[in-house]
């Protein structure tokens, strides 16, 4: 039941109705069997493993926050988290070490892994950061098994996030919110906001990219030259971006049609000044939990400025194996943590170097040269990220550079490749007004420092019904629900 689907459409309805109608006593009874059915409607065979999770978590950190000895409490955390992780690193990597063990001599025992489990990056995710917040005494346990099962199994949130976290979530919890005509409308907003900007934007963006990089299995990439190549992953990083946050503020849209609020996943990340800026826009949810969990437990920014990179690759090459279960995953994260690191260094000591930029006295166009130059790293990144073999991502990395001047002095040549990338007048006159919109509602975000949706409810009705019956059109006409599922459910 993906959210792209109408049963998710029919599911959803459902759950609102009856959600506000129920007494309070059940509503978080109502919301936990949402979820598990959720999750049901995807797999029966990891239930039980999420219900493992929900209740050994619950267990784990009642023991932990009564524990009185430092070292039984650190003792505790240590088989805990373990655990937890052990469950995420059997089921998404163990085929990946079996294989690098057998290519370095070695054998692993075989185990019965059935594919991974729906959402297992995330709810793993949530479940560790509550046991360190009890470690470290952040808030009292939950007392109620149903309220902290709400937590790991929150159906808008398990499959792709945003990653909550127990002292944000569940207090909402405890005082469920009553029906409110203002916030429903809003999030309703906000959901369809998400719907177009994947099924409009992201998916035919797709199109163009899949005929560049092809299908799993498949090889493409060898067929396109240069301009062509860069093409490719420039969209690419703007499908990747619209289909993500698209899922985020579906997800978003959802809690906050049930009275939850639940934190942003995407502030403006392309309109960074630097690309240390842009991650801190990016997967804010996933990389706060690094941050808080891992960076500033290695020692942050406080041990040294080496020391300071140093964590902040470690940060990164975590990350990049977090996305996916493929070494290609690891350098991808390296060279986004290289790039970062260049980046805090300049913002440090890189100073003195601005004199020599032609287009310091432009502000204008020095912003528009940032933007670009994000942008630009962002996508050149994200090539390994895209690739379906570190093949294919090292034959596009190696031939970025050629066949330029023939796209120049042979047009029609240029026009046969932009065709073979579906890339005509219906392609143009779909995209150019659409992105417009997405980056017109994003500039007027940063100007104002206010959401979409409140943007919106500040605007006379006409504009406001005129904003809701283009999206509902191309979704109409150009959308296809259930037709493809969201890029960070296979993570």
């Amino acid at each position: 039941m993906s959210f792209g689907s109408v049963d998710f459409v029919l599911f959803f309805t459902c759950s609102v109705l009856v959600y506000f109608v129920l007494p309070k006593q059940l509503k978080n009874v109502w919301l936990l069997g949402c979820s598990f059915y959720f999750y049901y409607s995807f797999t029966t065979r990891y239930l039980l493993l999420l219900g493992c999770v929900v209740v050994g978590t619950y267990l784990w950190a009642h023991l932990l926050a009564k524990a009185n000895s430092a070292f039984l409490r650190k003792g505790l955390l240590f088989v805990g988290s373990c655990s937890l992780l052990g469950v995420l690193v059997v089921t998404k990597y163990y085929q990946m070490l079996t294989q690098t063990a057998a290519a370095a001599g070695l054998k692993l025992p075989a185990l019965a892994i059935y594919g991974q489990p729906l959402g297992v990056s995330f709810f793993v995710l949530v479940a560790v950061g509550y046991l360190v917040d009890q470690y470290r005494k952040k808030y009292k346990p939950e007392s109620n098994l149903i309220r902290f099962g709400v937590l790991i199994t929150f159906f808008p949130l398990i499959s792709s996030g945003p990653i909550e976290r127990g002292g944000d979530l569940l207090p909402q919890l405890k005082t469920p919110a009553r029906f409110d005509y203002e916030r429903v409308r809003r999030g309703l907003s906000r959901m369809l906001w998400g719907y177009f900007k994947k099924f409009v934007v992201a998916d035919t963006l797709a199109i163009s990219v899949d005929k560049v990089f092809g299908q799993e299995g498949t090889v493409t990439v060898t067929g396109f030259s240069g301009p062509f190549l860069c093409l490719a992953a420039l969209l690419f990083a703007y499908q990747l971006y619209c289909d993500f946050s698209g899922y985020s503020d579906i997800a978003i849209g959802a809690c906050q049609v049930l009275g939850l609020k639940v934190r942003e996943n995407f502030v403006r990340p392309f309109f960074a000044k630097n690309f240390s800026d842009l991650w801190d826009g990016w997967h804010i949810s996933l990389s706060t939990w690094f941050r808080d969990y891992l960076y500033f437990p290695l020692g942050g920014s406080r041990k040294g400025l080496l020391r300071t990179y140093i964590n902040v690759m470690v940060v990164f090459l975590v990350s990049g194996l977090w996305h996916g279960a493929n070494w290609k995953f690891a350098l991808w994260g390296a060279a986004n943590g290289v790039f970062v690191v260049l980046s805090k260094w300049y913002t440090r000591k890189g100073r003195p170097l601005e004199r020599y930029n032609p287009l310091r006295r432009t502000p204008v166009l020095c912003r528009l040269w940032q933007f670009a130059c994000c942008f630009g790293i962002f996508s050149f990144c994200f090539i390994l990220f895209r690739a379906n073999t570190f093949a294919d991502a090292i034959y596009v990395y190696t031939h970025l550079l050629d066949g330029w001047l023939g796209a120049v002095i042979n047009p029609g040549a240029t026009i046969a490749s932009l065709k073979a990338m579906n890339i005509g007048r219906k392609f143009l006159l779909l995209m150019v007004p659409s992105i417009a919109l997405l980056e017109y509602v994003q500039w007027r975000e940063a100007r104002t420092g206010r959401q979409m949706a409140d943007l919106l409810f500040s605007r006379p009705v006409p504009v406001r019904v005129v904003f809701w019956y283009y999206q509902l059109l191309m979704l109409a006409f150009f959308g296809a629900l259930g037709s493809s599922n969201f890029i960070y459910f296979g993570f």
